[in-house]
């Protein structure tokens, strides 16, 4: 017997983009699809509130600062 591991975060983030491009949202559905590319990488946490997912980074300070300067020098500091 063999057990299949289910990642419901993974498959509510693919049902919501499969809906933005059957809508015909092209943007949602591309950004959506960024996301769960990064959420399955690693990049990202999702949280789930009031029924929608929230992304937060699961890069550390310094791997946040090397990302960045990889995007052309931007900042992780918080705006003053």
């Amino acid at each position: 017997m063999t057990a299949t591991l289910v990642d419901f975060t993974s498959a509510a983030l693919i049902r919501r983009q499969q809906k933005a491009q059957e809508a015909g949202n092209k943007t949602e559905a591309y950004v959506l699809d960024m996301l769960i590319e990064g959420y399955e990488e690693g990049l990202w946490l999702v949280e789930w509130k009031e029924g929608e997912p929230v992304f937060r980074s699961n890069l550390s300070p310094a791997e946040s600062d090397a990302f960045l300067d990889q995007l052309g020098g931007a900042s992780a500091d918080p705006l003053p």
